[in-house]
């Protein structure tokens, strides 16, 4: 048996710490890695690969979307998901017949070996927390703030689209806020609120600013707003809520 793996996350240690646990698997002939869907692309031009280990949070794509695009090209290939969402409503779309096995990133250390031990195997993987939030969902329902409410593809892909024109239409110290429901949306406007703040692609050791980019303003909650004890009390839908804001600074922009 002899394996080509490859690992798709943005996140370069998790790179190197997946690249280390399989180093140590019998099997598996060569290990490529890539932060992006694009730079996935590029390697099968030039390679064949048997089994991937995806996060679902990509910058240029998303990773339900990537998996789907694998299977059609290669029904045959296997898919192991490691990702950081723990939340409920995410396990019915991990519950997909295109994804072989899911491993949280938080435990990840101790079960990727299982999980591609267990797929090369012909059955499905699924880390014991996963298993225990299957239980849960159960118990508690599909209410539709759990599981039924997740965002679409399309729905994050026009948050993704329309947020950076929403800060441009702001006047000089105007401020957008932005609540969100899960966290696929929380990470797409913190990393855009983050990216309009600090839009400079330069390398860290370059000594000045040479790409040109220069900011829109500032991101006015370094954490999330998060609803109080109280509003608990009465609004239990607000458990998932976070609120983001940013404040435009055109002067200096220029």
């Amino acid at each position: 048996m002899n394996l080509n793996v490859a690992i798709v996350d943005d996140h370069p240690l998790v790179l190197e710490g997946l690249k280390s646990l399989l180093l140590q698997t019998e099997g598996i002939e060569h290990i490529y890695t890539a932060q992006t869907g694009s730079q996935l692309g590029s390697l099968l031009a030039l390679h064949s690969i048997h089994l991937y280990i995806i996060d679902l949070d990509l910058p240029d794509i998303d990773g339900f979307e990537l998996i789907h695009q694998i299977k059609q090209k290669s029904p045959e290939a296997r898919i192991i998901v490691s990702t950081m969402h723990e939340e409920i409503w995410i396990v019915n779309k991990l519950k997909h017949p295109d994804i072989d096995a899911v491993v949280f990133k938080s435990s990840a250390g101790e079960y990727i070996q299982k999980a591609l031990q267990t797929v090369l195997k012909g059955k499905k993987y699924y880390c014991p927390q996963f298993q225990k939030l299957y239980k849960e969902k159960d118990k508690i329902g599909h209410t539709p703030d759990t599981l039924d409410s997740a965002p679409t593809i399309r729905e994050l892909d026009v948050l993704k689209d329309s947020l950076g024109d929403m800060i441009d239409l702001l006047d000089d110290g105007g401020r957008i806020a932005v609540i969100t429901f899960h966290s696929l949306e929380d990470r797409i406007v913190k990393t855009i609120f983050r990216r309009n703040e600090n839009p400079c692609t330069c390398p860290p050791n370059f000594p000045v600013c040479v790409c040109g980019k220069v900011s829109k303003g500032r991101v006015i909650t370094r954490k999330p707003i998060l609803p109080s004890e109280e509003e608990l009390e009465w609004n239990s839908r607000s458990q998932s809520a976070k609120l983001r804001v940013f404040e435009r600074q055109i002067s200096e922009a220029k």
